[in-house]
């Protein structure tokens, strides 16, 4: 999928006409990553075609590809018609397939569990097949929600499927978002489709050191792609082959070096 970084979404397609010649059959995978390549250049004409290809392909467009659909459409202005495709397909997957998920009152049992007994996972809130508990900073999300799903074993006997749909930085604490249920089920895709069309924000709280972004109360945005490649110290940074990146921040407070 490198092709998918950047604006090299001409070059994709080009590529899968190849595969096609070739005899090489496409895969959800293969049209995600064409989707997403098309959606970062704003091509959301393109996006809609190849969600009807997938369809007389007798494929089903994922979570991520639904995303990329209603990002493009937002990006376009399409305001509207990116909420309504949200709002249908969510209906579609709510519907015609099951949630594969741990039933709600293995979390509920969960919150009241840990009032009396130990538990490392700090559960913040939950939802139909969501659930969003604490990290705290120094540890990985992979780390987090093994220690979630191993407390909801130790708890109800069960071994139930946890799944990463947003992650937060090594350093990062705060609440992170998780799907209970498998790549497979309905909550993992509309909370995937969510993700990739841009319609989740983040607000955090963070001490920045170097020169003054301004005044107390100014505002900006920040445009970037970022990476985490860095498997080693856990961090992000700005790549121009990451993924884009939209921060809108305001200047709450000011700090003078000691």
């Amino acid at each position: 999928a490198s092709h998918e970084k950047g604006s090299l979404w001409a070059a994709t397609l080009e590529l899968f006409e190849t595969m096609r010649l070739c005899m090489v059959e496409a895969n959800s995978i293969t049209y995600g990553s064409m989707t997403s390549a098309c959606e970062r250049c704003c091509e959301w004409i393109r996006v809609l075609a190849l969600l009807d290809e997938m369809r007389l392909e007798n494929l089903e467009p994922g979570g991520i590809a639904y995303g990329n659909a209603i990002s493009s459409l937002s990006r376009a202005s399409f305001w509207q018609r990116a909420y309504n495709m949200m709002d249908v397909v969510r209906e579609s997957w709510m519907q015609g397939r099951r949630w594969h998920e741990v039933d709600m009152s293995s979390s509920n049992a969960l919150i009241a569990c840990s009032k009396s007994k130990p538990s490392r996972s700090v559960i913040l809130a939950k939802g139909d097949g969501l659930i969003a508990v604490m990290k705290p900073p120094g540890v990985t999300t992979g780390q987090v929600l093994q220690c979630l799903q191993e407390d909801l074993t130790a708890h109800h006997g069960e071994d139930p499927d946890v799944s990463i749909v947003s992650r937060l930085d090594f350093e990062t604490s705060g609440a992170l978002v998780a799907v209970l249920g498998n790549q497979a089920s309905a909550a993992f895709h509309v909370a995937s489709a969510q993700f990739a069309g841009r319609l989740v924000t983040k607000e955090y709280l963070c001490t920045c050191l170097g020169p003054p972004f301004g005044h107390v109360g100014t505002m900006g945005d920040i445009a970037a792609s970022v990476t985490d490649d860095d498997l080693i110290s856990h961090e992000t940074g700005v790549a121009r082959q990451g993924k884009e990146a939209y921060t809108f921040y305001q200047v709450l407070s000011v700090f003078c070096a000691p």
